[in-house]
């Protein structure tokens, strides 16, 4: 049984996930995608693993928390991905940037105004 194509109503968008033939599309969704995975996975990676493991076997789960860094490069290297993977990897970098800077000019003002 096949469904018929079913035209959206008069002002109501069409529920087909955005607009994934827009030049800007992927890349906009892989840059968020590495910014999301850049803040959520080391979060929650750590408070999943302080409530299930051992304070001496935290170091030696410490390794498993960086695999999920893998996976852009891992699109990169895929032809099919390789566009997706490398904006991936942009939001990534660029969010560790933006952190980074961000933690050293508070250090920085903490630092002299105390």
């Amino acid at each position: 049984m096949s469904v018929p194509d079913q035209k959206p109503s008069r002002g109501v968008p069409a529920l087909d996930g955005g607009h994934p033939g827009h030049p800007t599309a992927r890349a906009l969704t892989g840059f968020f995608v590495g910014m999301a995975l850049m803040l959520a996975i080391p979060a929650t990676f750590a408070a999943v693993i302080t409530q299930v493991a051992s304070a001496g076997s935290l170091l030696s789960l410490a390794p498993l928390g960086l695999l999920p860094f893998a996976v852009p490069v891992v699109l990169c290297v895929l032809p099919r991905t390789r566009l997706f993977g490398a904006y991936m990897l942009l939001g990534m970098v660029s969010t560790a940037v933006v952190v980074a800077g961000v933690s050293a000019a508070v250090l920085l003002v903490l630092v002299r105004t105390s």
